[in-house]
């Protein structure tokens, strides 16, 4: 008699309590990996995010082990623009979760969409924390190989835009650690990789996360991403197209933070800014008067 095929694990629902001491709320949201609830911390009365590992991505090794190492690469950051992993466990189905503060607010993509084009200050500000945070990430020998919009959170403090960076799903250490994602596959978003992640992820270091940080911060000054189009589209302009004057979509941008864009998006790596520090000493003259990245 042939065996009966195993239970599928099914997510947790609102109303369940995780480990004896966080109950669920509501469901908040859900990615390529895993599902993010709102929870509360019993004892604590401390609202908190628990992001689960998805069940159909689950029995996929590689997976898993990507989704563990991001908890334990976003609990070696101090810095106050990195989301804070306040637990790490797996529930009696098997699947992994990360406890994570919460936090109020969307992701950078959602308030460009929704709010209108920022200020300059503004912008370069946003820029400046979300520079501060890979600086203390790339210092671990931590690339992120994903930073845009939708991966960048934004909460308000005292009036101020706080940047919080989510999602190191897909980064890559540098040293210290075997490497679990295929290098001789592309990860990342086309619209934001540098050309060299495009062609080879094992060739993305430091000045790949510049090169995305300089899209994101193209798009919030003009409106727009310099290489627009289909995914292939995208990648072939990336490595051919010139990057488009941002003076010409925004005439108020000065000259010099412009040149800083381009800096930051040569197509040769070692002619851009070579360390997020670099690209926030470049920008400090056009940020807020307070823009300290911390």
């Amino acid at each position: 008699m042939p065996s009966a095929s195993p239970e599928p694990v099914a997510l947790p629902v609102p109303g369940e309590i995780i480990a004896g001491k966080y109950a669920l709320l509501r469901r908040i949201g859900e990615g390529g990996m895993g599902v993010v609830y709102e929870a509360r911390h019993l004892r604590l009365r401390q609202r908190l995010a628990i992001k689960v590992l998805r069940p159909d991505v689950s029995g996929q090794g590689e997976v898993v082990a990507r989704f563990e190492r991001e908890a334990w690469i976003t609990a070696q950051l101090r810095s106050v623009h990195t989301a804070r992993v306040v637990d790490v466990d797996r529930l009696p189905s098997g699947l992994p979760y990360i406890v994570l503060e919460y936090l109020e607010g969307c992701d950078l993509e959602v308030e460009r969409l929704t709010g209108g084009p920022l200020g300059i200050p503004e912008a370069v500000d946003v820029v400046m924390q979300v520079a501060e945070a890979m600086r203390e990430a790339h210092a671990l020998g931590i690339v992120h190989r994903d930073l845009k919009p939708s991966n960048l959170f934004v909460y308000r403090a005292g009036g101020r835009r706080v940047m919080k960076i989510l999602d190191f799903g897909i980064s890559r250490i540098e040293h210290g650690e075997a490497r679990i994602t295929c290098d001789s596959s592309y990860l990342g978003t086309p619209l934001y990789a540098a050309p060299e992640q495009l062609r080879d992820s094992s060739g993305a270091d430091a000045r790949s996360d510049v090169w995305s940080l300089g899209i994101v911060l193209f798009e919030l000054l003009t409106g727009r991403t310099p290489f627009m189009g289909s995914g292939s589209e995208v990648i072939a302009r990336v490595m051919v197209d010139p990057v488009p004057w941002p003076c010409e979509l925004r005439p108020d941008i000065a000259p010099d933070l412009a040149r800083v864009v381009q800096r930051a998006l040569k197509r040769d790596p070692r002619q851009r800014f070579q360390s997020m520090g670099e690209l926030s000493e470049a920008l400090a003259p056009f940020g807020l008067p307070e823009s300290t990245g911390d």
